[in-house]
């Protein structure tokens, strides 16, 4: 029986790592001789399937996107009729907007499309199309202002980098006049291909408790937070709380060194896509750290103390920037091992409990003031 071909994208844009999390999300559920085919495929650039074993992966991957689906409030951005012209020819049918009513509704219509495609995208997987643009965004900066020709894949690959798009992102964030898709992908590694599983199997393991939650109740509810210290410190506490509250999963060690192989890629889609900024997931050295002091905790102290700022910021206007400024001098001293920093941390800690204490604000709101002096003491832990 003839083999098809599923055609890796070009290593340097964004669509090689949507395919590598879409397969490496499903790796578990796949027969070791497909897994096997994929990784030979990895090196190859090429992955070569009989078709049975193609319907069986188009059809698990169906299933567990569209499980991955319901817990979505966020997908990728198509850009114009030539993104929904390019997935319909191949069989993911979206209607092309015309207001940005209709554009929030096709986030649904996205899912819903592809998960019921499986069958005609099967019905001919070869067949070329234009790779859609959201799939062209070049990672690495050298590439972002070449002027390339036109590209195509065929169909199944397409449908594969489609799903991973839909996988590995992780939220939509509002930043100034405009808006940054946020992604954690594989870096395309057989490795990430085959950490993928356990990542992503983290961040879906709850529909209640979600990664972009946790994201944003640090980078909205704190004026004076960078984007970059916001994903990293959320992708740490929800990281903690997912692995240590949801029944079923593996210990937090486990997941140690699984994130080092995934990148956090940070999208402006203007009017065509643009990498803001990109780095590793490098948190497994900060984690052990942390566990290592017995003040892991402090994630869950940092979160809290963001969602007080609404509230407690109304009478006490320091409160924003010094939680804001404490969580950047936490992230500074994690990276590079400065006791100045958590020193600094500790005394801005100090002086904002003496506030709230003078204004009876701890007398009122007993929780902020038990959840910053649970940080002070995390922070001693660290510092001794």
């Amino acid at each position: 029986m003839s083999s098809l071909v599923i055609e890796l994208l070009d290593e340097r844009t964004i669509g090689r790592n949507f395919q590598v999390a879409a397969l490496g999300f499903i790796r578990s559920s796949l027969p070791p001789s497909i897994v096997n085919e994929i990784k030979k495929g990895l090196i190859n650039g090429k992955i070569m399937l009989g078709a049975n074993d193609l319907r069986e992966l188009l059809n698990i991957l169906a299933q567990q996107t569209k499980d991955v689906c319901e817990s979505k409030k966020n997908l990728p951005k198509l850009y114009g009729k030539e993104d929904t012209k390019a997935l319909s020819s191949i069989g993911i049918a979206i209607s092309s907007a015309k207001s940005k009513e209709e554009s929030k509704a096709k986030s649904k219509e996205l899912c819903d499309a592809l998960v019921n495609s499986v069958e005609a995208v099967l019905s001919n997987p070869t067949s070329e199309t234009r790779i859609p643009q959201f799939l062209r965004t070049y990672v690495f900066g050298k590439y972002r202002t070449e002027l390339t020709q036109v590209e195509t894949s065929n169909a199944v690959s397409i449908y594969i980098a489609t799903a991973g798009a839909i996988i590995s992102m992780v939220d939509r964030l509002k930043a100034g006049e405009t808006f940054l898709e946020q992604y954690l992908v594989p870096d395309g590694s057989i490795a990430s291909f085959n950490e993928a599983v356990k990542v992503y199997g983290l961040i879906y393991a709850s529909k209640e408790h979600t990664l972009d939650k946790f994201i944003e109740s640090i980078y909205y509810n704190l004026e004076n937070i960078s984007l970059e210290v916001s994903l990293i410190l959320a992708t740490m506490a929800f990281t903690h709380y997912i692995a240590t509250q949801v029944k079923g999963l593996q210990t937090l060690d486990q997941y140690y060194d699984s994130f080092e192989t995934h990148r956090l890629v940070s999208i402006r889609p203007e009017m065509r896509p643009q990498v803001a900024w990109e780095r590793p997931l490098t948190i497994s050295g900060h984690l052990r750290a942390l566990e290592k002091r017995n003040a892991i905790k402090m994630l869950d102290d940092l979160r809290s103390l963001a969602s007080y700022a609404k509230s407690v910021g109304n009478e006490v206007e320091a409160y924003d920037d010094t939680i804001s400024m404490c969580l950047h001098e936490i992230y500074g001293y994690m990276e590079t091992g400065s006791l100045d920093l958590l020193t600094s941390c500790a005394g801005r800690i100090t002086r904002i409990l003496d506030t709230l204490n003078s204004k009876n604000i701890c007398g009122r709101n007993k929780y902020v003031c038990t959840d910053l002096k649970s940080l002070l003491n995390h922070l001693m832990r660290l510092a001794y």
